[in-house]
């Protein structure tokens, strides 16, 4: 619906934005109002994240998996990291 968009990289962004889906849900599971998105994130425009709102609210298992997705490859790229730095 033109809210969200995957990247060539494969990054999940807000349509138009370099800002990822991740960090906006993981406003919202701070307990983050619109408003505190809003402030955090002052160049997406105040009704475009009330429409990424929106999708994260009507998508809850799509969104969680997407989630559990993006933070087991953080936690991989932490754990080859410290790998390097051994």
């Amino acid at each position: 619906d033109g809210t969200i968009e995957r990247n060539v990289d494969g990054s999940v962004t807000v349509a138009g934005h370099r800002v990822r889906l991740k960090r906006v849900v993981e406003l919202c599971e701070s307990g983050y109002t619109l408003a505190q998105i809003s402030d955090e994130l002052p160049t997406v425009s105040r009704s475009l994240l009330a429409k990424v709102l929106s999708y994260i609210a009507r998508y809850p298992l799509p969104i969680a998996s997407f989630m559990r997705s993006e933070r087991e490859i953080e936690q991989r790229n932490l754990e080859k990291a410290r790998r390097m730095t051994m």
